[in-house]
């Protein structure tokens, strides 16, 4: 009989006969980029309604904080009776919301974010779970530093179903509707939208052999927004229809028009269902296509966008029985290497363009892989890039957006795919802050590419980003950043294996005599570290090099830690080049060492990425600082670069004690 454990992995005896057969299957496994076994010791617990309904729960009151904070008058609207709803629903609404942060943003000029389509495959719980924290971290970004104490649950004690979750983020985009005010969406924005789905209706006529072009209907004249709405739920109406007659379930039929004052607002929000019941045709059809926004319209009435909606509405397949059905195995939709090869290439192409218009060339670097590489890897490489074009915000003096978090389970090529996508917009949006462009070129089609393959290329576009920034936007404050992350995640590994934060060496009087001064000439930065006896002292240096070979001790560290907690996949290589020592590639390596602890944590049984984290005075009382102190003279780094590598070396011997036997 089998443990009563999710968490067993089953290996029952395997007749010899079919040993070939196995051995074969797995080559085919690791040649598509599967991970293997070693990459899958842990079977990850589904998120349920009940986390994403407390992320909504945290996120509706940020929100009415954020009102509170503008000084607007705190509305609790009351909802319309809502209909049962499923995970695609939630996902749909949470993109609703992240819209409207977007427009929030653009309002207090902090820059744009990148909003992700609805994809065209079956939502999962999981990937509703990353989007809704992925939406309430952009919204914390609104709030002040540091964001005010909100009392949000941890845990709602009664059964959650989706539908309680879509009614929670209805609640929240509807307290967004006041902060966005009369600079909310506007005819051009819903305009935009309803272009979008013409040209999604394009594709499937395409892929149905029908003729692309009809006669627009007549356009209107004097109508208004509810109209526009109208017209919207008309056109649900007929995709519900289409729904039908291809057998899918649950086809999703529009409201009735509600009997207030309609908004282009309430449009956008009917126009984004729209958009994700055609992903959902498209993916029953077995097809799919990326099509990009088209440009923003101007001087666009309601009269404008119902014209666009008739003619979507007249354009749109019915798929009746009457009529042959073009369709394949949507199997093949599932993303793999040789799609994020793709991706990677298109990123590489805009980034050499770029940098050849500045004048600047990147040296030809082969990167040689002496381990093998897994979906994960080139999710940590993709997400460290994605966080250093984030700091191009900061150049621009624009607010940073949210980077996603590194999943507690096991990452898919799917996950790739859409957070290279996401890099890929980001960048763009980059390009249109600088007014520039460049020529996209028509990458062909590759195979038998595998995460080695990827992973190279998202290492050359990392250099190309390092020639952006010249490497010099990573400063002090996201060195010691990072390094806070590492401890945040590390004490959290600590507290679930019950094991004390604070060394036994360490518990001594704050007025010992083995105090280490950072800097005499600087009153600010005196501060007494009695945790480090004299020998201690000559290993904190200040020097890029030194600091660099910390984070690598700190990385091999992390390898053994790995191993001994049942994690036997290969680490990733480091990004120490020798003779060009520098931040960023130091915040590389600190980037590196948090995900490999992140990697960890699903093989000892931890799926929360905020699993056991204790508060900032809790840390301090384990001997650790979480607060930078900034030198006095600017420009000078010296003494801000000590407490990194102090903080590096408080890690390092707190890695080393969790190898160390228990005192019984």
């Amino acid at each position: 009989m089998l443990p009563h454990s999710i968490y067993t992995v089953c290996r029952p005896r395997i007749p010899a006969k079919w040993t070939f057969v196995l051995g074969t299957v797995a080559c085919l496994f690791i040649l598509s980029g599967w991970p293997t076994l070693a990459e899958a010791r842990f079977i990850s617990p589904a998120k349920t309604p009940q986390d994403n309904f407390v992320l909504a729960e945290q996120m509706k009151q940020d929100v009415y904080l954020l009102q509170e904070l503008e000084q607007r008058e705190i509305l609790h609207q009351q909802l319309p009776p809502v209909d049962p709803k499923q995970p695609r629903h939630v996902y749909q609404k949470a993109l609703e919301v992240l819209a409207k942060v977007n427009r929030y943003r653009h309002i207090k000029g902090m820059g744009e974010i990148v909003i992700p389509h609805y994809p065209a495959r079956q939502i999962t719980p999981d990937e509703v779970y990353d989007l809704v924290l992925s939406v309430r971290d952009e919204i914390r970004l609104l709030l002040p530093e540091p964001p005010p104490q909100v009392s949000a649950p941890e845990r709602i004690e009664r059964h959650i179903t989706p539908t309680d979750v879509y009614a929670n983020l209805w609640q929240v985009s509807l307290a967004f509707d006041p902060l966005l005010g009369v600079r909310g969406f506007t005819p051009n924005d819903v305009y935009q939208q309803a272009e979008y789905i013409v040209q999604q209706i394009d594709f499937l006529r395409l892929s149905q052999n029908k003729a692309l072009h009809l006669k627009k209907p007549e356009k209107t004249q004097g109508k208004h927004p509810n109209h526009a709405l109208q017209a919207a739920y008309k056109l649900q109406n007929k995709i519900a229809q289409a729904q039908k007659n291809l057998w899918m379930p649950a086809p999703e039929r529009a409201p009735e028009v509600p009997r207030r004052v309609i908004s282009p607002t309430d449009v956008y929000d009917a126009l984004q269902v729209v958009i994700a019941e055609l992903q959902r045709i498209k993916y029953r059809l077995g097809v799919d296509r990326e099509l990009p926004l088209p440009p923003l319209r101007k001087n666009k009435t309601p009269d404008d966008v119902i014209q666009l909606l008739a003619y979507a509405e007249k354009l749109l397949p019915v798929f009746g029985l009457q009529s042959a059905l073009f369709q394949y195995d949507n199997v093949a939709l599932d993303k793999t290497p040789n799609d994020t090869y793709l991706v990677a290439s298109r990123i590489l192409h805009a980034m050499e363009a770029l940098n050849k218009a500045r004048g600047a060339r990147a040296e030809a670097t082969e990167l040689v892989l002496n381990q093998s590489i897994a979906p994960r890897h080139v999710f940590q490489i993709t997400r460290h890039n994605l966080k250093t074009a984030d700091l191009l915000r900061r150049e621009l003096g624009l607010a940073a957006t949210a980077i996603p978090h590194p999943p507690l389970r096991e990452v898919s090529p799917n996950d790739v795919y859409q957070l290279m996508l996401r890099l890929e917009q980001e960048l763009k949006l980059h390009f249109k802050r600088l007014s520039f462009t460049y020529s996209e070129v028509d990458i062909p089609l590759v195979e038998n590419k595998t995460p080695q393959d990827v992973y190279r290329k998202m290492w050359q576009v990392k250099t190309q980003l390092d020639l952006l920034t010249s490497q010099h936007l990573v400063n002090t404050q996201d060195l010691w950043s990072q390094g806070v992350e590492i401890v945040r995640a590390l004490q959290s590994i600590y507290l679930h294996l019950d094991r004390e934060f604070v060394l036994p060496d360490e518990i001594t009087d704050a007025g010992s005599d083995s105090t280490y001064q950072l800097n005499d000439a600087n009153p600010r930065l005196n501060h007494a570290y009695t945790r480090l006896n004299r020998a201690n002292k000559s290993l904190i240096k200040a020097d890029i090099g030194s600091v660099m070979l910390q984070s690598r001790t700190l990385l091999r560290l992390v390898g053994e830690i790995k191993k001994r907690g049942g994690c036997f996949s290969p680490m990733p290589p480091d990004y120490f080049l020798p003779g060009n020592l520098n931040q960023a590639d130091l915040y590389a390596n600190l980037n590196l060492i948090h995900d490999e602890l992140i990697a960890l944590k699903p093989h000892l049984g931890i799926f929360r990425s905020d699993s056991g984290r204790y508060s900032s005075e809790q840390i301090a009382e384990t001997g650790i600082r979480l607060q930078l102190t900034q030198s006095l003279q600017a420009g000078d780094q010296y003494s801000e670069m000590l407490q990194v590598s102090l903080l590096l070396h408080e890690l390092e011997k707190r890695l080393k004690f969790m190898l160390m036997p228990e005192p019984l």
